[in-house]
């Protein structure tokens, strides 16, 4: 267990480091919002398309396919389920000098004061290795099985 809370302290920071701001957009333009930062109430532009997404960062695309046949994902919009949420993630692909899968979901614009409630748990229907040792203990970290990590947050128009 306390190698798995390790493993969970390692990884969330890794994540955090892949995706530096909490939402990117340009002028009148889509807004993507990094699950890794969102927490309590974050306002989004009114009007703009929206993405919420997360991601995996593993040392080669064959660990992230282990991963993507481990996922649990389980995400939430104003408490109505999403159908399906491990379809969301997409193929393996490169980047930030390491492979990477990308979850990833379109909401509708909202209007000024509107807001989307969003809550979700990534977990793992058994152990993975991401190739990287963070304890420095023995080796790759194994994370799973279970919830490894979650959270809630609201998104408002603004």
């Amino acid at each position: 267990m306390t190698k798995l809370l390790i493993a969970m302290g390692a990884i969330v920071p890794m994540l955090l480091v892949l995706m530096p701001t909490p939402h990117s957009a340009t002028a009148n333009g889509p807004v993507e919002v990094w699950l890794g930062t969102c927490s309590g109430v974050q306002a989004v532009p009114a009007e703009a398309q929206l993405t919420v997404f997360m991601r995996w960062g593993a040392k080669n695309q064959g660990l992230i396919r282990a991963f993507l046949a481990a996922s649990d994902v389980t995400f939430s919009v104003n408490g109505e389920a999403v159908p399906d949420a491990n379809s969301l993630w997409s193929p393996p692909y490169k980047g930030d000098g390491m492979a990477l899968t990308k979850w990833a979901l379109t909401l509708d614009p909202l209007a000024p004061g509107e807001s989307y409630s969003l809550q979700w748990t990534s977990g793992l229907t058994h152990p993975v290795i991401d190739g990287y040792d963070y304890d420095g203990v023995r080796g790759p970290d194994r994370v799973g099985p279970g919830v490894y990590w979650g959270g809630a947050c609201t998104l408002t128009g603004s």
